[in-house]
């Protein structure tokens, strides 16, 4: 069987990483979500909605795992320059989504991910550069 891991943000912006556990909150009515820390003692933590992010099953080129909303950079599908040239050595700037099966997508291109994606790089995340995604041409 796989595993399916998670991160989140806690209250603290601090990552979690483990299993995902949804809450119902009796107060507001709403599903609130826990990252399942199996670390001894095993534990519950609370993490911002907006920020739950799932494992992508692939690995960047310095094997580290790739989550949703992980920004890549890669020269696996070149670069668009302009509206109609690719320069096919260039390398291109991605989100990571899930939109059925994991994707990268970027304002003018939306790709799989898949396992045989090459030279993958983290370069950030959504949540934690905001201010550059503009400079990166992502939004």
């Amino acid at each position: 069987m796989r595993k399916i891991y998670f991160r989140g943000k806690t209250k603290d912006e601090e990552w979690v990483y483990g299993g995902i556990m949804p809450v119902l909150n009796m107060r507001t009515g709403q599903i609130d979500q826990y990252i399942i820390i199996t670390e001894l003692p095993p534990h519950l933590i609370y993490i911002n909605n907006k920020t739950l992010g799932q494992y992508s099953e692939c690995n960047d080129k310095n094997a580290r795992r790739i989550y949703e909303g992980d920004i890549v950079k890669t020269c696996a599908f070149g670069k668009l320059i302009g509206s109609t040239c690719l320069d096919c050595s260039a390398e291109d700037i991605f989100i990571v989504k899930y939109d059925n099966g994991f994707v990268l997508e970027n304002k003018e291109r939306k790709y799989s991910l898949t396992k045989d994606v090459i030279s993958l790089e983290i370069i950030g995340n959504i949540f934690d550069d905001k201010d550059k995604m503009e400079e990166w041409g992502l939004i």
